[in-house]
């Protein structure tokens, strides 16, 4: 099993949010990707000189997707593989503590996280995104809940990525 490593900028934490509460919703949705991808890969919280995953706020490239609150991109330098989430700093975020009583929502900081995650998992360079409503990979429904019949067809899609020629 891979272990991924991940840390929050914490510098980068609007001043609207608790930098601890940011930190519980990055661990939170780790973890439904750690549930998720059970055996294959998993997350891990670092510090910021052993991370592969760096978390921050700020600026989005929104020149194709105008609408756009947060955005993963994979980086690779002298044979290493890292990505950036960055969550745009421009948007009011939903990080109340009763928002984990819901599912979706506009803004969410938790489903942001969780379907930037996911881009960490199945992006094969192509900002892929499921067709399915619902899903948490769908780009228009923000959902933080991975059903098992989503985990499924994810570990698929990342076995298939990982190991073409399986």
């Amino acid at each position: 099993m891979d272990i991924l490593a991940y840390t929050v900028e914490q510098a980068t934490i609007p001043v609207s949010i608790k930098p601890a509460r940011v930190m519980e919703l990055t661990r939170r949705a780790a973890s439904e990707w750690n549930q998720c991808m059970k055996r294959l890969v998993y997350l891990m919280e670092r510090r910021l000189n052993e991370a592969d995953i760096f978390i921050g706020f700020g600026a989005v490239d929104r020149s194709e997707q105008p609408t756009r609150i947060a955005q993963c991109t994979r980086y690779k330098r002298g044979g290493q593989v890292y990505w950036r989430i960055v969550l745009a700093s421009d948007v009011s975020w939903d990080a109340a503590p009763w928002w984990q009583f819901w599912a979706r929502g506009e803004h969410s900081l938790l489903a942001a996280l969780t379907h930037e995650f996911g881009h960490v998992f199945l992006d094969d360079n192509d900002h892929w995104h499921s067709p399915v409503v619902g899903d948490v990979m769908q780009p228009d429904l923000l959902n933080h809940l991975i059903a098992e019949d989503e985990a499924k067809r994810y570990r698929a899609r990342f076995k298939a990525i990982t190991n073409p020629e399986s």
